[in-house]
């Protein structure tokens, strides 16, 4: 019984201390990036990331619980909201609003649905 809850308890801590956060830019190749923290108007550089063919692979672990961008291409970005839970998320640089889809984080798919339907109130104010 010990050693199961000890393989339990051994299991969830890595599952929990590691959320691996994935992010796919189609037509983006093997390109540094950079991620920053976003704190109100405060952007806090915080590591560099290369990508595999578009793919953006790595963990905050270590980090804390909050918002944080993926600079990549000079002047393409995607916020992105970082709750100890995986993260992936595929979009296309193109597009990158309106091709995003979140596969996993439930925080994000609620945050980019306010996203799109901020941007969609404001056109609609914009014609009036």
């Amino acid at each position: 019984m010990n050693k199961i809850l000890l393989i339990t308890s051994i299991y969830f801590f890595f599952h929990v201390s590691y959320a691996q956060i994935s992010i796919k830019v189609e037509n983006t190749y093997n390109c540094l990036a950079a991620l920053s923290s976003l704190q109100g108007e405060k952007i806090s550089f915080t590591d560099s990331i290369i990508s595999n063919a578009g793919k953006f692979h790595f963990n905050l672990s270590s980090k804390r619980s909050g918002i944080y961008r993926l600079l990549f291409n000079s002047n393409k970005w995607i916020d992105f909201i970082y709750d100890n839970e995986e993260i992936e998320i595929e979009t296309d640089q193109a597009n990158i609003l309106d091709s995003l889809k979140i596969i996993k984080s439930e925080s994000n798919k609620i945050y980019y649905e306010f996203i799109k339907l901020n941007k969609a109130y404001k056109t609609k104010t914009e014609l009036l």
